[in-house]
């Protein structure tokens, strides 16, 4: 992201990595998970923002490109708004040591944990046929242990970042197919791995 800063002198283009962190933190905790919350930009940078010494005006626009750019962020519903992706979530919780659970999302090993689970229920319910989905509150019934949407969208998310599934969120409702280039290399997907999973690892 260093190509972001060029038009600022050194000790500013520090500051702005720094305010960025901060920026990326506290939209995740705003979000609580939710990557489909718009978030207005000015609420994340108030008159509470911790980084000082530098003009908003100045730094949000480059934080902004550079977030964007790192597809950890999207534009938001309106203008000044943002959502959040997974990966800038993940970013948080790994670059910054800020425990998933704070943020409001699974843990990698959680979501690693459950993908092949999802999959196999996709592939059950669609029988591999790219036409056919299956819908959010169908994926919650397998699951079992995992409740709430944004819990249910972070696996799913996941599981789009690596091409496995597409994400259908047309006329106000959320479902899952299996892209057509994957059938033949994923069906049947490999059985889930045995052992039980702590419902409250999992619930919101």
């Amino acid at each position: 992201m260093d190509k972001y800063y060029t038009s600022v002198s050194f000790n500013e283009s520090i500051a702005i990595k720094y305010a960025l962190n901060e920026f990326l933190k506290r939209a995740c905790e705003i979000a609580n998970g939710d990557t489909r919350k718009s978030i207005n930009i000015y609420k994340i940078w108030d008159e509470k923002f911790p980084i000082k010494g530098l003009e908003r005006e100045t730094a949000l626009p480059i934080i902004l490109r550079a977030l964007q750019a790192s597809n950890f962020a999207r534009d938001g519903n309106n203008k000044d708004e943002i959502k959040l992706t997974l990966k800038g979530i993940y970013y948080v919780a790994d670059n910054l040591k800020v425990p998933p659970e704070n943020l409001g999302v699974l843990s990698r090993t959680d979501v690693k944990k459950l993908e092949n689970l999802f999959l196999q229920s996709l592939y059950e319910q669609t029988k591999g046929d790219p036409a056919r989905t299956m819908s959010i509150y169908e994926v919650e019934k397998k699951l079992g242990g995992v409740s709430g949407t944004a819990r249910i969208l972070q696996i799913a998310e996941y599981l789009k970042m690596k091409g496995l599934i597409e994400i259908d969120e047309s006329k106000g409702q959320i479902k899952f197919r299996v892209p057509s280039e994957q059938v033949k290399k994923y069906y049947p997907p490999p059985s889930p791995p045995q052992g039980s999973f702590s419902s409250a690892s999992f619930s919101t």
